[in-house]
């Protein structure tokens, strides 16, 4: 949490000009506290969400408003199941099944383990499917043992049906049941599929043709299209070019067609199904960068189209209720469609997600998280923030605002977007390149309201890329290439539109780089080395976290142990013996508004100056944000 609150805190302090002495609180905290596992959806209003931490979320007006309620654990609740609005079901990480029977108001819990030998400890719940208000099965074990469980009286008794799993690495994830009698399990890395026709007494191996095409294949999804067809999804590996498997069953699982021709250049990884009826399902899950991924089938899984990546967070879990569907994303992200999932609708909660960048102008307040999510607060004082929008696929890293309503957001893959609207809809500027998990943002400065520089890593992590602009951010071209350490950190500022600077990343002593900051005096046509002087040779080679600039000439660049300035506008610069009597000084953010400036460590503690960085006094009164 205090990570996340740093960018925050270094911003807010310049709100108000005597902030630093009033006492702090947390203004932004989001709508999940816990990571959400698992939903199900009793109607189109009632949704419930299993969490971390025995907490469970859920809402009775189609997400509108939000509650939650804690059982007496502190496991984490990794699987929910209703099957009408009184009858609820929750699996525990550590073998345990709560149930309601009162709308949730009370729940009971019923250990698994005392039907196992004494000392077995659980570690898995994979599983948890009821036909109906009395019967019910749950998947659950450890590594090495994984067992079938049965209720027949609602959850308040269980016995073990079968032993899927026993001396062998393999771990099931995931059950489904067409009626009382016909269920599939299916999920381990191998990717074969077991089913029963007795109600889980016993389970037998489908088709062994299953196996072979699939063995590439990570844990797999199974879902009922009626009372024989059942379908088996899984996931995919570009490294490998292992399409995503897709396989089909007419007859309750004994027998499987291979389907994943229908997937071919595919290598995204499924992680839930929905079938609204025998011939429209609908597929989500993640692409291999952590990113929204939906497939559909409108000919009961025969072929299927890939619908566009409009949000930058992966999805783990799909609920329906005709062409209504609601969809689990990671970081508590919640999705509405409902026009079965031909457009989303992203619920305006705020998400569990790391705030990357902030920005105040005009006495308004922008602020965007990894997964792109843009807050806004109108207040003046940035007590309060709501949803705006969402700026689309891959990771946001860098905010620049020209006034309330326009702005760019720099993203990953080299992207960059402007709004004109004060966040609330972004058209791309700057066309991003294809993926690289070594393309990251590297910071966006303008030196004048018309010339801005943006850099990149784009492809490789040393390969450093500063585009330009000259029409206010409308238009941007590659103005130079830089070689450089081996990450991204630091920053870039311009003190004017040709003179700046880029410092911080990777500067270790044994490579090339050492103290790597780079200057330009020529709008960023060249760059040369600058100077640093005075690092003891025990802090050389450590990374540069953040910069910031103080007046034409003057900044700043802090990071690892590391108290760097500039009085000639990046040409030198001269290490500064801060004097902190610390037990981590790891500097992480620093900010200056005229001579007025805020430094936060990576613990979250904060020092103050008002002299320009000359003294730094270190701010006590900070118990409540903790």
């Amino acid at each position: 949490m205090m990570k996340k609150l740093i960018s925050l805190i270094v911003s807010l302090i310049f709100v108000s000009s005597n902030l630093w002495a009033q006492s702090w609180n947390e203004v932004l905290v989001p709508d999940f506290t816990e990571g959400v596992n698992e939903m199900s959806m009793v109607s189109s209003d009632e949704v419930w969400l299993a969490a971390d931490g025995g907490t469970i979320y859920y809402t009775l007006d189609g997400f509108q408003t939000l509650q939650n309620t804690k059982l007496e654990t502190d496991a984490d609740l990794l699987k929910v199941f209703f099957v009408d609005e009184n009858n609820g079901w929750i699996g525990t990480s550590d073998g345990v099944v709560y149930y309601t029977n009162d709308k949730g108001t009370t729940w009971t819990g019923v250990p698994l383990d005392t039907l196992m030998e004494s000392g077995f400890v659980f570690a898995y719940f994979d599983g948890l499917d009821f036909v109906n208000d009395t019967l019910g099965f749950a998947i659950a074990g450890k590594s090495k043992y994984v067992y079938t469980f049965k209720t027949i009286d609602g959850g308040l008794n269980w016995s073990i049906c079968d032993t899927l799993t026993e001396n062998v690495s393999l771990r099931w994830s995931d059950i489904e049941f067409a009626d009382e009698n016909k269920g599939v399990v299916s999920g381990p890395k191998t990717g074969s599929v077991k089913y029963t026709a007795d109600g889980g007494e016993t389970w037998l191996p489908g088709d062994s043709s299953i196996i072979s095409p699939m063995t590439s294949a990570g844990a797999g999804v199974v879902a009922w299209m009626d009372d024989n067809q059942v379908i088996y999804m899984g996931q995919g590996n570009s490294f490998s070019s292992a399409n995503l498997p897709i396989f089909k069953s007419s007859d309750g699982g004994q027998t499987w067609v291979n389907k994943s021709t229908a997937s071919e250049g595919v290598y995204d990884r499924v992680k839930d199904i929905f079938f609204k009826d025998a011939s429209n399902g609908i597929a989500v899950g993640s692409n291999g960068f952590s990113k929204m991924f939906v497939y559909k089938t409108t000919d009961g899984g025969e072929s299927w189209v890939e619908k566009p990546n409009e949000f930058a967070f992966g999805l783990q879990a799909v609920e329906g209720s005709g062409d209504t569907l609601y969809v689990l994303g990671t970081s508590g992200h919640i999705l509405k469609s409902i026009d079965f999932g031909e457009t989303w609708e992203l619920i305006p909660f705020n998400a569990n997600s790391i705030i990357e960048d902030i920005f105040f102008v005009d006495g308004k307040g922008f602020a965007v998280n990894t997964t792109s999510d843009i807050l806004v607060s109108s207040d003046g004082s940035g007590q309060s923030w709501d949803i705006a929008s969402s700026a689309g696929i891959w990771d946001a890293g860098a905010l620049y605002f020209f006034d309330s309503s326009v702005g760019l957001l720099a993203k990953e893959n080299r992207g960059i977007y402007k709004t004109t609207d004060g966040g609330n809809t972004w058209t791309t500027v700057l066309e991003p390149v294809e993926f690289s998990s070594q393309s990251y943002i590297g910071g966006i400065s303008f030196g004048d309201s018309q010339t801005g520089y943006a850099w990149f890593s784009i492809g490789t992590y040393t390969a450093y890329y500063v585009y330009k602009t000259t029409d206010g951010g409308d238009t941007w071209s590659e103005v130079s290439q830089l070689t450089g350490p081996s990450t991204l950190s630091g920053g870039i500022k311009f003190f004017n539109a040709d003179n700046g600077f880029i410092a911080g990343p990777n500067i270790k002593p044994e490579s090339d780089y050492v103290n790597w900051i780079q200057y330009t005096e020529n709008g960023g046509t060249t760059w040369s080395d600058a100077t640093v002087n005075g690092i003891p040779a025990a802090l050389q080679g450590e990374d540069l976290k953040d910069v910031a600039v103080v007046d034409d000439s003057t900044a700043f660049a802090i990071g690892v142990t590391n108290f760097l300035k500039t009085t000639d506008k990046g040409k030198t610069w001269d290490y500064v013996d801060h004097g902190f009597d610390l037990e981590d000084t790891n500097f992480y953010n620093i900010a200056f508004n005229g001579n007025v400036g805020v430094l936060v460590n990576y613990t979250g503690m904060i020092f103050i100056t008002e002299d320009g960085g000359t003294s730094w006094t270190m701010f006590d009164d900070y118990d409540s944000v903790y």
